[in-house]
């Protein structure tokens, strides 16, 4: 059976799946900004479990990108991304809140846990999106796409080719 949460349940489920995960570990916020609890946890993870972060958000602060790949996390970008989903092997978590250090100190937030033994069909289904998220997706980018587009024009305005 799901369950229900709000804004503190659901900052205490994020770092349980975060903290259980094993096997994968898929984070999908379209605004990342976490916390220094969050990036401990990260930082602690099993070596070899794969975790996923799925931004939607092309300025993604330099200083939160850095700090998630020097955590050896895979960086996905996926335009139009408005999902908030978090999970690991056994629970999954679709909920409001960004993975941002505001919205799990300030924003008011919904939120339903699955459990996969408990729900394995509804599970599963979440777990097949999540994956579909990270599979089609735009190449996360090194710079926001607006300074990659300023960047190629004023290169073809200098007559210079690449």
């Amino acid at each position: 059976m799901a369950t229900f949460l709000t804004r503190k349940g659901i900052t205490h489920q994020i770092d349980e799946i975060i903290r259980g995960a094993e096997e994968r570990l898929i984070l999908i916020s379209p605004y990342i900004n976490a916390d220094a609890d969050t990036k401990d946890m990260l930082r602690n993870k099993k070596r070899g479990t794969p975790i996923h972060v799925i931004y939607g958000k092309a300025d993604l602060k330099s200083s939160a990108r850095k700090d998630l790949e020097d955590l050896g996390v895979s960086l996905l970008f996926r335009e139009n991304l408005h999902a908030k989903c978090y999970l690991n092997e056994h629970a999954a978590l679709v909920t409001s809140m960004n993975l941002y250090e505001f919205s799990q100190r300030k924003n008011d937030e919904m939120g339903i846990l699955v459990s996969k033994t408990e729900d394995p069909d509804l599970y599963a289904d979440i777990l097949e999106e999540a994956e579909r998220l990270k599979n089609v997706r735009t190449e996360a980018v090194t710079a926001p796409v607006r300074e990659t587009k300023i960047r190629q024009t004023a290169t073809r305005q200098s007559g210079q080719s690449g």
